[in-house]
């Protein structure tokens, strides 16, 4: 699956542009791949990863901060990755021209 051929998405990912690559439907739902770009000054979503996903974010690009009541307030620069446990609460937000790899399995 290539960048140039994902789809853009809008939904869970709050105000974040969501380019789909296809991964769900290849995998049978056994995983999902999305790039997510900031859109404006910044972007943010508040999420529950109630799925029974790992999901995964690599920030490629910007600045972003992850919190959640279970693991605190991290600040992510490009090259960082952080680990979401299924049954998650937790809130992503990323500065203008931010760009981050999500990975769900």
């Amino acid at each position: 699956h290539r960048a140039a051929d994902s789809q853009i998405v809008y939904g869970e990912f709050g105000g974040f542009e969501v380019h789909d690559f296809g991964i769900a439907a290849a995998s049978n739902n056994t995983a999902r791949v999305f790039e997510l770009r900031t859109q404006g000054d910044h972007s943010d979503f508040a999420a529950d990863n109630e799925n029974a996903f790992n999901t995964f974010y690599f920030l490629l690009t910007g600045r972003a901060n992850l919190t959640s009541d279970h693991f605190g307030e991290h600040k992510l620069t490009p090259g960082d990755a952080i680990l979401i446990p299924p049954h998650t609460k937790y809130n992503l937000n990323a500065s203008a021209n931010s760009e981050i790899l999500c990975v769900e399995i």
